[in-house]
């Protein structure tokens, strides 16, 4: 699904904090601007044109405009800077052949990158600054992301950085962990196998060759989710609620993946935590 992106109208691009549990709404979305995402500490996955790539600390990761991506998940402590560029900024900035692949729909290789330590302090400190600018300055915040766009790209080329690489799913297990994403509540593991075209003990089996945890798990974790969601937004719900409507199918289950997850029972847990 392609994805208008509001960008106020002085703007050469947008800059996004994102922490925390992330679940992601399972769409795989694109847009005409590109994005560069750096991670500032915790971990997540990403899922991009079939393949799974994980992030940590330190993860520099490009998406082109023809990529379509989705968020599957993060960690409690994750935290990471998202910066969007306007096509227009990127024609007038990457002239040179060093820069010209950012202009491109496509990128030429899929390009995420583990970055050295001083590399990656040097781009979190530009992201950082760039963050305070751009609810303050417009003009300061163009001219910052231009220098971040132009500082990252060079560190993603740079010899001291480490290449992360992807992992490409079988179509079954990548429609499945979209489907979860976008649905934990699913009850069915066997129709959700039908569903992607698999048999359930083939999908089962791909799945935790390919995501690294059972199909199961998969889904608690994306339920989870789900409830930090739902019993975090502003205490419309109780956490029994919260728990049912994130697809767990009893309390005691709930229970039972809250101490899983955190290694605490849910009433040590305060709301919002």
């Amino acid at each position: 699904m392609k994805e208008s992106l509001e960008i106020e109208e002085q703007l050469e691009g947008r800059a996004y904090w994102i922490e925390g549990t992330t679940r992601g709404d399972g769409s795989l979305h694109r847009h005409d601007e590109l994005e560069l995402n750096l991670v500032v500490g915790g971990a997540a996955e990403y899922l991009i044109d079939g393949e799974r790539v994980s992030m940590r600390q330190g993860t520099l990761l490009w998406l082109f405009p023809s990529q379509n991506h989705a968020l599957s998940g993060s960690s409690e402590d994750f935290q990471m800077w998202v910066y969007v560029f306007r096509p227009g900024l990127l024609d007038r900035a990457c002239k040179t052949d060093e820069f010209r692949e950012l202009r491109r729909a496509e990128p030429l290789r899929r390009v995420f990158t583990q970055l050295s330590l001083a590399a990656f302090e040097s781009l979190r400190d530009l992201c950082e600054r760039a963050g305070r600018a751009f609810s303050e300055n417009a003009d300061l915040f163009n001219a910052s992301i231009r220098y971040l766009l132009l500082s990252a790209w060079q560190e993603t080329l740079g010899r001291d950085s480490e290449s992360l690489r992807s992992e490409a799913l079988h179509p079954g297990v990548f429609k499945a962990a979209l489907s979860l994403c976008r649905d934990p509540a699913i009850r069915s593991l066997s129709g959700l196998a039908r569903q992607v075209g698999m048999s359930s003990e083939h999908l089962s089996r791909l799945f935790k060759q390919q995501m690294g945890q059972a199909l199961s798990d998969y889904r608690s974790e994306q339920r989870f989710r789900k409830f930090k969601e739902l019993y975090g937004a502003g205490g419309s719900m109780n956490m029994l609620e919260a728990s049912l409507a994130a697809g767990f199918g009893s309390y005691t289950q709930f229970y039972r993946i809250h101490v899983k997850m955190t290694g605490k029972a849910p009433s040590e847990g305060r709301r919002g935590n």
